[in-house]
This record gives structure tokens, sequence and C-alpha cells, in this order.
């Protein structure tokens, strides 16, 4: 990409800009990172989410030995309350004797309703609930849907790897060990029943039937001896006690065997007619000896009716039963609010009175992603040691990691704002991803900076050079993995809404914000840590060895008293940053001004160069901004839109512009981002507007077609003031909220006519203080709050007071010389380091003033034109006060400069009388005394004899000449006198312009050959007035003379005469510059 490419430039732009202030570009984005996984960390970052499925499948478990009409009745039951379901569409049942399953379909628009899928769902349990002697839970089908079996309770094989992947249900447990099954399930049931009384549980269930009922054979072994018979015979005879039961034979048709099985004939079948056996027949069941003796079961076994354990589960040979709760919507979205819930079942679970032998345990939650974190541990390092051999280098591999987490920060704010599951296979999978791209980014762009710099550039032009070369490619590859990925992410099918979302999104965020902040941040990074590395090894053995002892006693105090890994990085990281940031501050803290920074013996010189000030200029980044665009536009690169083949960028604007729309009012259902992306899009909409309004305005002009421009005026009124309505009425009507519409309508609308009017104030130059005609005062206050509003409000007009002013001044008295606005009191200043200069350097004996501020304010003393004094002190007591402040504490070396410096301004004498009894003058030479207090060998004073009488004036001058001895005086004035008696060198301001620098006495000669004197008839001296600059004129009789100033001949009788230093001065005034000429012809360009 070419550098005058805009996107190229505004990268250009913020990169300088963040290159200028590294601290913070570097503090803010941590400061980001941290508050993002902050606000991550209150909520349940593993949380799984539920498919947006519109199937849900009810689970109904009878007590045990349950009839077939007892469960339909009860499935019944449950149909005839779901029937009210507003969104019901279909109610599949299957029942069985002791458990069934309802499946109920929603209908196909229930999406067009107001009620979420969560609302259905706890509809549905409220619905359901307290149906007597049925445990029922709800599932979704299709996130794994519990498949109830004969061991009671519920088994989802999938259950665990759909809760790796955050889809499903998430539930949690209490583990009951033992060897007692009886006891054990006593336990669970009473934990179940407490439990289900808690608002925050959802649902509960425990994974063993209730206890189911069996028939016992209690064996008398002796009396079956006798008789000849074995348990063996009694087991062949229980075998036939069914409705079927095998033969011990098998039927082999090829390769394939099957067992023979005997039945009893049913109702439509030959033979017996089937009938349900009772436990009067298992008594008459006869058993029959190998010896052919036959007796019934009822003669050898006392046969007991009783109830067992429906199953039994064991792990590791202990016995366990397992209750499995889950919470409700809320809880599981508040960290806070579950860790509260949590803690209320493990309340409930301590309460109980466990038996002995039996052990409970409570599990919250397992960490499925261990594996994970242990790949991203390796990923870390790995990358790590590559870079580092690549680079040959411990601090850039430390750097280009910096990129990681910026991907982490990316992702981390796109799943938040999206609601989803933080921390999943899916988005642990796609941060993997991110690792090997974001740092690929890095990678690229201090390569080509190390390249560049072994070539001979400098470090921060090879940083920008490398930036602007390598964002192309990297830009490319962000986009078009951002593209790639956008389907995925924006898909509404069962799974590919949660599995391929979150993947999709987390890739997306990370991607777009790392890249953005890869590209400016790691280089402003890189930069930053050369620069502290740099300015850390200038530092003496002692600080170094302080710095770095204070760091490892904080890093370990962190390790000892804060256990959260979170809060140990983030004061870790601070440490760091703020040891040797609190060093550098108080480094920089102390400096202080110093009249040694330059020897006592040392001529000083000052030197001006090239010094411009701007008052009420834009920021840099604008100015840079608007720069770009004339180079784009002095290069042909910037077309006017004259037809439709000018509108280059068309082509994939609207097809953006249509996407854009369909994603915010067709895609999107969460308000705040209803709302954003609307106002992005009528951002973009404005944009596009712009540049078929300019399409019109051409086409009107090279047609001369008036309705073109009405259509224009119309069109533009609909886009800027009808289309934020239309936004409004759509806000209405999804969210149904008029109070929350009509506050961002007021805010848009005011926003509007903010802009509009801040327009019109610049564009018409409009004086708010000089309105006039009706509402006068009701649009003074409109305008004053609009010129107040930053950026969209009236812009400010920038002023330039200096204008390319360079001098040379050396010890003596140096004067400047001008009419007021001239830029005297802001040239004075910038030298006295009160004010900063937009342009251009001053150098004091070759110091840099913008670089060594401070200690040079130890040369200076300066004197404004207006200052304040303490009139109810005497000069004494102020001048000791001042010392006081100016840090000079000993008293004898205090009385000693306070009387030096009322000698030298000849108050000795009234030094204890009070400073409102002084004379003008004096009042000035009492200001003189103040800034010689600390024996500044420079005095700056601001029009001194402005307002003196003459007499004082002249003692005030001659003040200054005999200070001008050993110091250099800058003293601005008016008044020609002054300079012409006093100053050795002289300079000349006006409007900013330097008209003239060299002594008073050659000034005279600028004026040589246009100075003139006429005499006119008095009837004709009106008129010559009017056009010529007449210096003064006496009357004599009829006739006038004349002293003015000309460039040429102004009158047939003119004369010229020598010229003083005043006719000098006013003819420097009059006579135009070469860059006043040089401004005039381009503001007649414009």
């Amino acid at each position: 990409m070419s550098i005058h490419n805009r996107l190229v430039q505004a990268y250009h732009l913020v990169l300088k800009e963040s290159m200028r202030r590294p601290a913070s570009t570097i503090i803010g984005t941590l400061v980001i990172f941290f508050a993002a996984l902050l606000i991550s960390l209150t909520l349940s970052i593993s949380s799984t989410q539920e498919v947006q499925t519109p199937d849900f499948r009810l689970s109904v478990k009878m007590p045990a030995g349950s009839t077939l009409e007892k469960t339909d009745a009860v499935v019944a039951e449950i149909e005839s309350r779901l029937s009210t379901l507003p969104e019901k569409g279909d109610i599949v049942s299957r029942i069985e004797e002791e458990q069934a399953s309802v499946t109920v379909t929603l209908a196909e628009n229930w999406k067009t309703g107001k009620r979420s899928l969560p609302e259905i769902k706890n509809d549905i349990n409220e619905k359901v609930r307290n149906i007597s002697t049925a445990e029922i839970s709800l599932d979704d089908v299709s996130s794994g849907g519990a498949s109830s079996g004969g061991g009671g309770g519920t088994l989802n094989p999938g259950a665990g790897f759909m809760n790796l992947l955050g889809v499903g249900t998430q539930t949690e447990s209490i583990i009951i060990k033992g060897e007692d099954p009886p006891k054990m399930k006593i336990v669970a049931d009473d934990i179940k029943s407490y439990l289900d009384e808690l608002s925050s549980i959802r649902s509960s269930s425990v994974n063993v039937q209730d206890n189911r009922p069996e028939v016992q054979l209690q064996f008398d072994m002796d009396y079956i001896n006798r008789n000849g018979l074995t348990l063996g015979n009694i087991t062949s005879a229980l075998g036939t006690f069914g409705r079927e039961y095998t033969s011990g034979a098998t039927f082999r048709q090829g390769t394939e065997s099957y067992d023979i099985i005997i039945k009893y004939a049913d109702e439509t079948g030959a033979g017996e007619k089937v009938t349900d056996k009772t436990l009067e027949d298992l008594k008459k069941l006869e058993v029959t000896g190998s010896g052919g003796s036959v007796m019934e079961l009822q003669e050898l076994a006392a046969i007991v009716f009783s109830t067992g354990m429906g199953n039994i589960h064991r792990e590791n040979q202990e016995k366990r039963i397992t209750v499995t709760y889950s919470f409700t919507e809320e809880i599981r979205n508040s960290k806070t609010l579950l860790e509260g819930a949590r803690a209320e079942v493990e309340s409930i679970v301590s309460s109980l009175s466990i038996p002995s032998g039996i052990a409970v345990e409570v599990v919250h939650e397992e960490n499925e992603l261990r594996e994970f974190y242990i790949l991203i541990g390796i990923a870390f390092i790995l990358i790590y040691m590559i870079l580092a051999a690549v680079f040959e280098s411990l601090a850039v591999p430390f750097v280009l990691l910096f990129s990681i987490p910026l991907a982490a920060l990316g992702s981390l704010i796109a799943l938040i704002l999206t609601d989803n599951s933080l921390l999943n296979a899916n988005t642990l999978t796609g941060f993997l991803i991110l690792l090997g791209i974001v740092v690929n980014n890095g990678i690229i762009l201090l390569d080509y900076t190390k390249i560049l710099r072994k070539r001979g550039y400098r470090k921060s032009r090879a940083i920008m050079m490398a930036g602007v070369a390598r964002i192309r490619p990297v830009m490319i590859t962000a986009i078009t993995t951002v593209l790639a990925l956008f389907p995925l992410a924006m898909g509404q099918a069962e799974y590919v809404s949660v599995i391929g979302a979150s993947f999709a999104i987390t890739v997306i965020g990370g991607l777009s914000l790392s890249t953005l902040l890869t590209l400016i941040f790691i280089p402003t990074f890189y930069s930053g840590l050369e620069n502290a590395l740099e300015w850390f090894g200038k530092l003496n053995i002692k600080t170094k060895i302080i710095k770095l002892a204070l760091i490892a006693g904080l890093i370990t105090l962190v390790f000892m008293y804060i256990d959260s890994f979170i809060w140990q990085l983030i004061t870790i990281i601070l440490s760091i940053i703020v040891i040797p940031a609190g060093t550098w501050f108080i480094m920089n803290s102390l400096r202080k001004a110093r009249g040694s920074i330059v020897p006592e013996g040392e001529e000083l010189h000052i030197r001006v160069q090239s010094l411009v000030k701007i008052y009420d200029r834009e920021n840099r980044w604008l100015r840079e901004w608007r720069a770009g665009a004339l180079i784009r536009k002095k290069l042909g690169l910037e077309k006017e839109i004259r037809s439709i083949r000018d509108m280059e960028n068309i082509t994939w604007q609207l097809p953006l512009f249509a996407f854009l729309m369909y994603f915010t009012y067709f895609y999107l259902t969460k308000g705040f981002w209803v709302f954003f992306f609307s106002l992005l899009s009528w951002f973009f909409l404005f944009a596009l507007w712009n540049q078929f309004r300019q399409l019109l305005k051409a086409k009107a002009e090279d047609n001369g077609r008036e309705w073109l421009d009405k259509a224009s005026g119309f069109l533009d009124f609909i886009v800027l003031w009808v289309v934020p309505l239309i936004n409004l009425v759509f806000f209405q009507l999804s969210w149904d909220n008029i109070v929350t519409v009509i506050l961002l309508g007021a805010v848009w609308y005011a926003g509007l006519f903010i802009y509009r009017t801040g327009i019109k104030l610049t564009r018409e130059n409009i004086d708010i203080y000089r309105l006039q005609g009706r509402f006068r005062e009701i649009r003074k206050t409109l305008y004053k709050i609009v010129a107040t509003v930053p950026l969209i409000g009236k812009k400010k007009k920038p002023f330039k007071a200096l204008r390319c002013v360079s001098l040379d001044i050396r010890s003596g008295m140096f004067g400047l010389l001008g009419p007021n606005g001239a830029g005297k009191t802001t040239l004075m200043r910038i030298i006295c380091g009160i004010l900063g200069q937009s342009y251009g350097k001053v150098w004091i004996n070759g110091i840099d003033t913008s670089v060594k501020r401070e200690e040079l304010q130890g040369l200076i003393g300066y004197l404004p034109q207006e200052f304040g004094t303490y009139e109810n002190m005497t000069a004494y007591e102020y001048l000791h006060y001042q010392a006081m402040l100016k840090n000079i504490t000993d008293h004898k070396v205090r009385e000693e400069r306070v009387s030096y410096v009322l000698n030298a301004v000849h108050m000795a004498e009234r030094q204890h009388e009070k400073i409102s009894s002084y004379s003008g003058g004096m009042k000035q030479r009492i200001g003189i005394a103040q800034i010689l207090l600390h024996l500044p060998r420079i005095l700056v004073v601001d029009e001194p004899t402005a307002g003196l009488d003459p007499r004082e004036r002249i003692r005030f001058r001659n003040l200054l000449v005999e200070l001008a001895r050993e110091r250099v005086v800058i003293f601005s004035t008016h008044i020609i006198e002054d300079i012409s008696s006093s100053c050795t060198s002289v300079a000349v301001l006006d409007k900013g312009y330097l008209k003239y620098f060299g002594k008073p006495t050659d000034m005279a000669a600028e004026a040589e050959g246009h100075v003139w004197q006429i005499i006119l008839h008095s009837k004709d001296f009106p008129a010559f007035v009017k056009n010529n600059l007449v210096v003064h004129h006496m009357s004599e009789g009829e006739s006038v003379r004349i002293r003015c100033i000309s460039a040429e001949k102004p009158h047939d009788n003119a004369i010229p005469v020598t010229p003083n230093l005043e006719d000098a001065y006013l003819w420097l005034l009059r006579k135009k510059t070469n860059d006043e000429n040089h401004l005039n012809i381009l503001n007649g360009q414009k």
C-alpha cells in the first residue's frame, strides 16, 4: 500500500501518536485487558450454554412397582397441564410401567413470541411441578436428553463431552459413599428433599430407583437334600416360571447360530391362554428332581414378599449413590450468585447427621479443561524458545508474546458481549489457533524493523516504515480469516449456534482487536522497552540495586499474601511498572532551576530559530490527517466526484451497507447491539450520501438543472432527520419501552442540532456576542452552548501569533518593538519557557529550552506587564516573602539578597513603606527587585514603561540600562524613544512577522527614500490624508506642511527628507514582507 492511501495514513498517524506517548499506550492497553479479565471473573466463565432447539423431553420416573395404568395416568396429567402452553406444538409420549418420556415440540413460529427459550422452560417446569408419586426432569432432546433405563435415574453417556463443548445443562452432584446401600439411599433421599426446597435449584434427581418389590426364597437345604433335589433343579424350575424361557438348544443356519426360546402362546395364537403369574402360582411351582420326584416350591422354601435396591453403582470397589442437581438460569449466569448457591448446598450437607461408615462429597464442577491449560502453557514455552532462537534475543520474544494477551483481550470482549461461555473446548481451541496467527503478525513487523535498522535507519523511523510496509499482508490475513468465520459465528442451527459460534467468535474477536493492537501496541512496546532498558542502563549501580530489590521484595510479598492467580499477575505487573515509573517521576520531579547550568564566566547567547506559535489550533492528529488529504489532492489522488465513474469505492461500500442493514435489522435481537449497529449504519449511510450529494451537485452545475439541487436538499433532509426517526420507531416496536426511546431520540436529535448549528457558526463566521434580530438572547444562549461542545460544535479558528521568527540575542539591552497584538508577549513567554512553541527552536548557549526548561529557569527573571503585589506589606516584607518562595531559606543570605536588590533598583530608602503608597514607577521597580532575587542572568520585562509619566519612564529605562551591563535584558515596548535611547539591538514585530532585526541606529536607513515632505493647500489636505500615511502636519496660513510615508512619490510637490527612527518604524509596519505577499496571494486564490 502507498503511504498516500488514507487507511495507511490513518495507521501511520495513530502509530506516531502512540510512540510519542508509549507509557500511556502500554498502560492503557494493560488496564483494558485486566478490566475485561476481571469482568469475566464475575461471570460463570465455564458455564454451559443450552442449544436453542424447539424440542424438550420430560423424563418421568415412577415409584418401583408402578403399573402401566398408573404411569399412564401421570402422563395424562402432564399432557393436560402442558396443553395451556402458548408455544406448544406437538406432544409425544412414550409410556412404560415405571417410567415414561414426554417430548414437547414447540410450534414453528415460537420465536415470534415475546418469551425466550429459558422463560418457556421455566414455565414448563412450573406446570409439571408437584405431581404426586413421580419424579420429573426436563432436558433438551438435542443436548443429550437423558435416556432412561432400567437402572433408574438418567444415563447420558455423551453428557461429559457435551459439557466439554459448553453445550447442554450444567449439573453438579453430591456423592454418597459407603457399603450399606439402604442407609446410603436414606441419606440421598434426605439431601434431595432439602435441595428441592431451595429456590436456586432447578431440578434434582437420584441415580438409584426406589426400593423395588421382590420375592425372597429362604431354602431349607437339609430338607431339599433328603428329597433328592438340588438348587440346580430349583433354578431350572424358576426358569420356566416366566412367559418365555430358553430351551438350552441352538439352531444353526450356515455360519449363524440362534438360541431356541420357548414362549407361551398369546391370545390370538393356538394353545393355552397366557395369564399373569401370581404369588400363588409361584408357591405351587413344581420342582422335579433328578430321581423323578416332584415337589411344590412352597414345600422346599419359605417364600417372603420384600423390597430391594433397584440398581447399585460401584466405582473402585466402592458403592456410590449420586444426587445430581442443576441451578436456575439466573444463578448460573452470575458467579457471585453461583458461589452463594453452592455455599448454601454445602451448608445443607454439613448440617446432616451422617451415619457411620458413610461419606458425603460435594462435587461442584470438574475441570475437564486441565489438559487445555497444559497445552497452552506448552505452546507459550515453545513459541518463546523458537522466537529467542530466531531473533537471538531474550527481549524481542518477550515483546512478541505480549500479542497473546491482546488476542485474549479481543476474545474476552467478544465472548462477553455475545453472552457466550468464556471457557470451554471450543473457545480454547479458537484461542490456540489465534496464538500462531497473532504472534506471526508481530514477527513480520519486528523482523522487518530489525532489517531496516541494520540498513542504518534510526529506531522510530524503522518502526514506522516497517508498519506501513507490513500493514497490507497483516490486514489481508485478518480480514480474510474474519470474513470466512463470520457465517459460522452467525449460524442459527441447533449446534452451530452454540458449538461453532463460540469458536468463531473467539477467533473473530481475538483476531480483529489483536491485529489492530499488534500493529500499534507491539511497535510501541518494542520502542518503549528499548528506551526503558537504555534509561535503566544509564542509572548508577546503587539505584539499579535498590530498584531490583524493591521489585523482588514486592513479588515475594505478592506470593506470600495473595492467593488468586489473576491478582498475583496484576500486582506483579504493577510492581514492574510502578517502581521504574516512580523512579523516573521522582528524578524528573527533582529537576529544578539551576543558574549553574551555564558557567558563570560564559557569555550568554539566545538563539531563536524559525519560531511559530499558533493559538487555538487543532490537535496534531487532525492537522496531520488533513495534511495527508492535501497531499493526495495535489497528487491527483483525491478525485472530485463529477460522474458515477469517480465513485470507485462504491462497488464494495454498497454490498457492505446492505449486509450491515440485514445484520442490524433482521439478525440481531439484543437491544443494545441493535441500537449500536443502527447508529453505525446511519453513519455509513451518511458517508454514502455525501458521495451521491457531490455527484448531484456536479450534475446540477454541468446541466443547469435546478430540480437536482432541490432533490439533493430533500434527500439530505431525509437522511439527516427522517432516518433517525424511522430508527426510533423501530426501537419502540422491538423494545416496547417508550421512555428509553424518547431519551435516545432526544440525545440523537440534540447531537444533530449541535452539529448543523456548529457548521453554520463556522461557515458564516457568526459573532455570538453581536447578534441582531428577533430572539437575539435565545439564539445567543443556544450558540454559546453549541460553541462549548467539542468535536461537533463550533470549530475554533487557529490564530498565528508568531510567523517564522529568527533572532540572535546577546548581552546588553534588546528591545522588542511593535504595536499591540504584534506577538511580543508571546515571544517573550516562549523564551522564558512559560509557553511552548508550535514549531521552531529556542536555544540558550546551545541548550534546548524545551528539553531543559526547568533547569534554565534559574537563568531567567520574568516581569509581566501586569503583576500583583501584596500592597498591605512593605517592600522589605514583600521581598523577604518572595525570597522564601524562591527557596532562599538562610536568614543571613536572604537579608543580604534583599538589601542587594533594593539598592539595585534604588528603593532602599523607602523599603519600609507600604507598597500601596508607591507610584506606578516605584511598583515597577519593586517588580524588578522581585525577579532579581535569584540573581538571574537574563531579565525579560514586558512593556515596563506603559502608563508611566515621562520622568518615571526615564528613571526606569535608566535602571534597565544599568542592569544590562552584566546581563541580557529583553524588554518590549511600543514607544520609539525607549528603544532609541537604551537598546543595543532591536527587533520589530507586526502581526507575528519579523519586520526588522538589527541596531537602532541602522533602522532609520530602512525608510530611506520613503519619507516625504509636502506643502498643500488646506482644502486638498482631507483627500490626501485618506490615501496616504501622514506622520504629522502643521498649518501655515492657508497651507499645510505634511510629513508622510509612501513607497512612491505621493505628490508632485513632495520632496524626500531624512527619516528618523519613528519614520522607520511606521514604514516597517506599512510595507509588506515577502511572507505577507505570499499569504495574500494564497488568500486570493482561495
